[in-house]
């Protein structure tokens, strides 16, 4: 609830500069609990998630955010996942941990913003917590939030931000593959990519 509210104000914050959309996330077409998967442009995108239909998800960051002073608290009170921390058995539990509580997950599979507006390469974590708790990935393709605050610069700039939620994606689609979280993190990388592609 806390990670939603804060995205809410942000957003309200950021109304001068450019209108935050949404698409495909009416709340009947988001199961829950799930595993969020969105591409990374810039770090307002974690605020762009006040725009999802659910207020009970986590988010998973690296531990260098974990060290601003000034933004560590919130992200603790937040219930952040830090995915540098702990070693994997952990990290796994705890993201079991909240999904058996009923809440989701959100994952920014690149690992860090993009440098060009590209997609990245996914790592597998998300892919891995959706297949070992039988729950669906709905992806997320933001797109604008690397114009609102250009890399390198410091002054905001007038930029339309859409959050839109694809189709989601079960695990069962991918058990009969030789990898199943390899081939359901090139399936869910594509369909953001194509998503992308028509803005």
């Amino acid at each position: 609830m806390f990670i939603w509210f804060y995205g809410r104000v942000w957003m309200e914050f950021l109304r001068p500069f450019g209108r935050v959309r949404k698409e495909g996330l009416q709340k009947e077409r988001v199961p829950t609990p799930c595993v969020f998967v969105a591409n990374h442009l810039s770090f307002f995108d974690v605020y762009c998630m006040g725009t999802l239909p659910v207020t009970n998800f986590s988010i998973v960051v690296r531990a260098w955010p974990f060290k601003m002073w000034f933004y560590a608290p919130f992200m603790r009170a937040a219930k952040y996942l830090n995915s540098e921390q702990l070693d994997q058995d952990e990290f796994m539990a705890q993201c079991r941990d909240v999904i058996d509580r009923g809440g989701s997950i959100l994952f920014f599979p690149e690992g860090h913003r993009s440098r060009d507006g590209e997609l990245g390469r996914f790592y597998s974590g998300a892919f891995k917590v959706a297949l070992d708790n039988d729950v669906p990935i709905v992806p997320l393709a933001i797109s604008g939030t690397d114009k609102l605050l250009p890399r390198g610069q410091w002054a905001m700039r007038p930029a339309e931000i859409v959050v839109e939620g694809l189709e989601p994606v079960y695990p069962r689609q991918f058990m009969h593959e030789d990898v199943p979280h390899l081939a359901m993190r090139k399936y869910v990388k594509q369909a953001i990519a194509a998503a992308r592609k028509r803005r």
